[in-house]
């Protein structure tokens, strides 16, 4: 089911990419996605599940969790708009700059993110296992040593990308 979406973009571009234009690629993926949610509601009513959706009262733990969710997720809001504050004035530095901006931010992304997604999965159950248990006093160490090892592990890090930031953007 997930091919097709690209399956039916392609298909339509071929087929009526000429006189359609642009459009022709906007038709074929939205009618894709839609086909898509079609036969996933399909197979999902097929298995006895309940497509509609029932609405309870919040328990007093889903009230906690989204008070703590609403400051986090304007925190990522804030974060998120940053991009397009640095975008707009990277504009007016002049042409290309916007292009190099983005590049820089793609190989900050990847040198930061494999580390952080590989230890996050692997520190993760640690955590959990330790919350569990409830042993705060090995939780608290736990994270302090970890806090530690990463912050002397990306100081390097940060040092080699601001080192080489121009030749590796002009590469």
């Amino acid at each position: 089911v997930p091919i097709l979406p690209p399956l039916l973009a392609t298909f339509t571009v071929m087929q009526w990419g000429g006189e359609w234009g642009i459009h022709t690629l906007a038709v074929g993926l939205v009618s894709g996605y839609f086909l898509q949610s079609v036969m996933l509601a399909w197979t999902l009513s097929r298995r006895g599940f309940v497509l509609s959706p029932i609405f309870r009262a919040p328990s007093q733990q889903t009230r906690q969790a989204f008070r703590q969710f609403l400051p986090l997720a304007l925190a990522a809001g804030l974060m998120g708009s940053l991009t397009l504050v640095d975008s707009a004035m990277a504009t007016c530095l002049g042409p290309g700059r916007v292009a190099t901006l983005n590049y820089g931010h793609k190989l900050v992304g990847l040198a930061v993110g494999i580390p952080a997604l590989s230890l996050s999965q692997a520190i993760f159950p640690c955590f959990a296992r330790l919350v569990a248990a409830g042993d705060w006093q090995q939780l608290k160490h736990t994270l302090a040593s970890y806090s530690r090892a990463t912050l002397l592990a990306t100081i390097p890090l940060t040092v080699f990308l601001i080192v080489l930031a121009r030749p590796i953007v002009g590469f």
